[in-house]
């Protein structure tokens, strides 16, 4: 009965020891089998450049990869000069993100670029049915057409802090909320078409016109972007 007793005392403290060992090792596999997790996820938004679809690829607890394209055209007339144009508008972007949460929470700071721009189709109104008023200059038209295009750069970097999309690693459904700016000025490019608008007084109040468009434009530093959402994590 001794012995036995004896045995007992010098095994508990191995024991123990195993007891208290087993969880460390057991939290230690876990937390690598989650780092070594990678999720997918897809969302939809809501925003200043229309509506829009993106998938989402957590690479770490800090680090996921985004992408996502949205659509959106509208119509609406500008003055300038003296001329007025009816623009069509094509708002939708395509762009491409690296997203760091400091925190390892739905904090983050976006960094990224613009692969597909806005841009608008501008074609100027007469300003009464026989005359056209390009640069405060007035021409008698009959078939003539002063029309232009307006863009963003094709390539956009893009700076931003966004909330939402969750813990990288973390699953289930998503809150996405987007702030930030894409970073570039807009250019216009006018051209004049017809008898009275291929003069050289004429081209050269339509150059004047454009120039002073984009001096206008150049004041512009970027495109704001602005978007909310939902979104699933698998």
């Amino acid at each position: 009965m001794n012995l036995k007793y004896l045995c007992l005392c010098l095994l508990a403290p191995a024991w123990a020891i195993a007891q208290s060992e087993t969880p460390a090792v057991t939290v230690s596999a876990l937390d690598e089998l989650q780092v070594s997790q990678k999720t997918w996820g897809m969302y939809t938004t809501l925003g200043l450049n229309g509506w829009g679809v993106g998938v989402v690829h957590g690479w770490s607890d800090k680090w996921s990869l985004r992408a996502d394209i949205s659509t959106f055209t509208r119509s609406q007339s500008l003055s300038q000069d003296g001329t007025n144009y009816n623009l069509d508008l094509s708002l939708g972007t395509l762009g491409v993100y690296a997203d760091y949460r400091p925190f390892s929470g739905v904090f983050r700071g976006t960094v990224g670029a613009l692969l597909k721009s806005p841009s608008a189709q501008m074609l100027a109104t007469p300003s009464s049915a026989t005359t056209i008023t390009v640069n405060n200059t007035t021409y008698n038209i009959t078939n003539d057409q002063l029309k232009g295009k307006f863009e963003f750069p094709s390539l956009m970097p893009y700076v931003g802090l966004g909330w939402g999309l969750g813990k990288p690693l973390d699953k289930g459904f998503k809150f996405v909320f987007d702030l930030g700016l894409a970073i570039g000025a807009p250019k216009a490019t006018l051209s004049g078409t017809g008898t009275a608008l291929s003069t050289s007084q004429a081209q050269a109040d339509i150059a004047t016109q454009q120039q002073k468009i984009n001096d206008d434009a150049s004041k512009l530093i970027g495109l704001p972007v602005i978007k909310i959402g939902v979104g699933y994590v698998f």
